[in-house]
């Protein structure tokens, strides 16, 4: 498996990750904490966005979540 390089310059400022599972709560767009930044596994085909898996974690305090889809939007219209 390949891995990305890190950036690890500011390790000692960043609080410590206090996660925990929120993925009974459904699809968030945004975490508790207020950030809306997760880390996910993603899929690309020619250059774009094929699929994601949808257990996230999020990228400040590492809680465990599920990330949202288009159809989990409040005002989303399938045509």
């Amino acid at each position: 498996m390949f891995r990305l390089p890190r950036l690890f310059k500011n390790r000692e400022k960043l609080p410590p990750k206090f996660g925990s599972d929120l993925r009974d709560l459904g699809p968030l767009h945004a975490c508790p904490c207020g950030s809306m930044t997760f880390t996910i596994m993603a899929s690309f085909y020619d250059y774009q966005l094929s699929w994601y898996h949808l257990d996230g974690e999020c990228s400040n305090c590492g809680n465990l979540v599920i990330v949202p889809t288009p159809i989990d939007k409040p005002d989303y219209i399938q045509e």
